[in-house]
């Protein structure tokens, strides 16, 4: 293979048959996860609790939760232990 020739790739054939509505959905999506991701690594680098970055940020806990969840899932980073209670 050359290196100008780009790898098939299934996804990118799924992808380019979605409707316009569909690819509104999939970059309104991707730009979703690309917040959370820099939230949760924001609140990290800070040392921030899911309260305390709730806070500064004007959203409930939930939605700061809600970062980790979606960040833990797309990387390997191990999860954030779950306490009960409010204010994690």
């Amino acid at each position: 293979m050359n290196e100008t020739t780009k790898p098939y790739n299934e996804i990118d054939d799924y992808i380019a048959a979605f409707s316009d509505e569909e690819r509104q959905e999939y970059v309104a999506a991707e730009m979703a996860l690309d917040l959370a991701c820099v939230l949760y690594q924001i609140r990290q680098e800070q040392g921030l609790t899911q309260r305390q970055a709730a806070e500064r940020a004007g959203l409930k806990q939930q939605a700061i939760s809600l970062t980790l969840y979606i960040s833990n899932s797309l990387t390997d980073s191990p999860r954030e232990p779950v306490k009960s209670g409010a204010g994690h």
